[in-house]
């Protein structure tokens, strides 16, 4: 009697470049990312197209995201933070997209519940950017959703 074991392995081999620029680095996931052109997402609040930037962007340090046909760069907030640190974190969310098997680019829209308004103060702008930034992306891998609605001077919610 023969015993058998299968076992699944990950096998993406992600290479990294420098850049000019010692905050951002380039990564080389060797399978294509973008069919043609490139694609900048300098803030996650303009990832909202992406599922691949929006998870990038929920790395502790990670500032911007710019796609290639066949590289992604990540650009960290500044130099105090080591890319020593968030390199496992960026190959395994790397890794983890692709064999995922969803779109780099959707064609959903930003939320407007949430967009800058001039009028806002600096805590609403806060709130706006928690909520798209971390909250949001959260309830929604569990298929719910945050609709934020207003907050008034006396910092009660308007209901």
């Amino acid at each position: 009697m023969k015993i058998y074991f299968i076992f699944l392995v990950r096998t993406m081999f992600i290479q990294t470049q420098d850049t000019p620029n010692p905050n951002s680095l380039k990564f080389l996931p060797g399978v294509k990312v973008l069919e043609s052109g490139t694609r900048d997402f300098p803030n996650a609040q303009s990832s909202h197209a992406s599922p691949l930037a929006k998870q990038l962007f929920r790395i502790d340090g990670v500032k911007g995201v710019f796609f290639g046909t066949d590289f992604i760069t990540v650009t960290k907030t500044d130099e105090d933070i080591d890319w020593k640190l968030i390199k496992p974190d960026i190959y395994g969310t790397i890794m983890d997209f692709f064999s995922s098997g969803l779109p780099i680019i959707t064609d959903e829209q930003p939320p407007s519940d949430t967009a800058i308004d001039p009028d806002d103060d600096e805590t609403v702008l806060m709130i706006k950017e928690l909520l798209d930034t971390r909250i949001r992306p959260t309830v929604q891998e569990d298929g719910g959703d945050i609709v934020y609605m207003v907050c008034t001077s006396l910092d009660t919610p308007d209901l």
